[in-house]
């Protein structure tokens, strides 16, 4: 177990690096160039001084997903920025107070580069503490999730378990709807739009107050006007909107014969 915690220390570590070396030299390279555009003298020393401005970002964009992630305020992006140009503006200044000829004034330096990239500090940690992305589960998770096969309905004082499977069709009978099994029909307190997004499963919706269980349709015949009869196995008729056909044609259609 410690051995596994170690190699994925090591490879955080190593992909750190990495992208500290990349943005290193990216910073280096901007400012080549853009010395060598304008026509003057490039100093690394500087160069590698005010590029920390962009490595400044690493560990704050963490422990801004972190803080965003306990709490959504839609002043954390100012916070992070207004502390990102001033530590930069110290830094710069005890740096070049420290190793240079000449000293950086935190007040200018605050100046010049809020002008410059204040924008860009509240977009990136705008981005970063965005509710929405907060509370996205990924992919996989909503994959995993194990959704049930079954649902309690309340009858009679009691609490009664049903397999999807076994509904026919649910029907609205506001403020509830109608669960309608082979042997009864429940009253259950919920909505039709609920119903099928807990479970789409096995049924789809013809009406807009009709889902049917898919398992149970046998036939359907036009009524002449758009709309449609829909046959189960126990007899029962419902009807198909037009406005549905969307939803019930391309069951029938899907169905091949082997």
């Amino acid at each position: 177990m410690t051995s596994i915690s170690n190699k994925t220390s090591n490879t955080r570590f190593q992909y750190l690096t990495v992208v500290f070396v990349v943005l290193l030299l990216l910073i280096v390279g901007k400012d080549l160039m853009h010395s060598y555009i304008r026509n003057y003298s490039f100093y690394l020393s500087e160069s590698l001084l005010f590029g920390v401005f962009w490595l400044i970002f690493i560990p704050l964009i963490l422990f801004c997903k972190k803080t965003s992630q306990k709490k959504s305020n839609i002043i954390l992006p100012f916070i992070f920025s207004i502390f990102h140009l001033v530590f930069f503006s110290l830094f710069i200044f005890l740096m070049s107070k420290l190793f240079f000829s000449h000293t950086f004034e935190i007040s200018q330096t605050f100046k010049n580069t809020t002008s410059e990239y204040g924008i860009v500090c509240l977009i990136i940690y705008g981005f970063i503490s965005f509710p929405f992305f907060k509370n996205q589960k990924s992919l996989k998770e909503i994959e995993n999730q194990k959704v049930s096969d079954r649902i309690k309905v309340a009858h009679q004082n009691k609490i009664v378990i049903l397999e999807y499977k076994d509904i026919l069709y649910v029907k609205a009978e506001k403020p509830y709807i109608a669960i309608v099994t082979k042997e009864k029909t429940y009253l259950h307190n919920s909505s039709l739009k609920s119903f099928i997004t807990e479970q789409s499963k096995y049924f789809i919706q013809i009406h807009k107050s009709i889902i049917v269980n898919t398992d149970y349709i046998v036939s359907y015949s036009s009524r002449k006007n758009g709309d449609y009869d829909i046959l189960l196995k126990n007899q029962h008729i419902v009807r198909a909107s037009r406005s549905f056909n969307s939803n019930f044609k391309p069951f029938f259609e899907s169905i091949s014969l082997k």
